[in-house]
């Protein structure tokens, strides 16, 4: 039996052996299921080749992390890249991971901030410790709110021409009307009631 069937086996009956699991899902899992976040294969199947040659981006992040010379265009990137997340089914690895562990006593511990984590298991037994694309946040912050990113993206991307959506659909805190961001970590990521549950429910 070749070495990796063996420890595919070995796997599966220290799963069945288990009393209680913890995953640990990293940027790996979402590479498996083709999703190339930090490459240019990536690109292509977000739709976003348009950016690619316009700005020379070599990955999605390459692209999230680009400073923009606008709010309109770093929003007009935002939200083609959320809508491509927000729109793709849970994928086969993930699938997957929960038919394998799914009858058993477990948690999912992601970094992974690409919504295929909430697509696939119940959020009672997952903690997103980096954020996720399917929410946004005051950028001060200025509340401890999560906002659904949704509506906001369908908004911009209506508007959307070229490289830049309207100056009126960039997304505004409703609280203190600054800038909303993706809630995903950075040096303004809201560590607010949402994230400490879910870190209570991994701990």
């Amino acid at each position: 039996m070749p070495s990796l069937e063996r420890e595919a086996y070995r796997l599966r009956s220290l799963i069945d052996d288990a009393d209680a699991i913890i995953v640990g899902i990293g940027s790996g899992m979402s590479s498996a299921a083709g999703f190339n976040h930090y490459n240019r294969a990536g690109m292509a199947r977000a739709g976003m080749t348009d950016w690619q040659q316009a700005f020379g981006f070599k990955s999605l992040f390459d692209g999230f992390y680009h400073l923009y010379p606008s709010l309109e265009q770093r929003w007009a990137y935002y939200a083609r890249y959320i809508d491509f997340m927000l729109r793709e089914l849970a994928s086969q690895p993930y699938l997957d991971l929960r038919s394998l562990i799914g009858h058993k006593d477990y948690f999912i511990l992601s970094t992974n901030v690409d919504t295929q984590v909430e697509k696939t298991f119940p959020d009672e037994r997952t903690c997103n410790y980096q954020g996720s694309f399917a929410h946004l946040q005051c950028k001060q912050p200025c509340c401890d709110e999560l906002f659904d990113a949704s509506p906001y993206v369908e908004r911009m991307l209506a508007g959307m021409a070229g490289f830049e959506v309207l100056s009126e659909d960039i997304p505004r805190c409703p609280h203190c009307g600054w800038q909303l961001v993706p809630w995903v970590r950075d040096d303004t990521f809201l560590q607010g009631a949402a994230w400490r549950e879910s870190l209570g429910r991994y701990e």
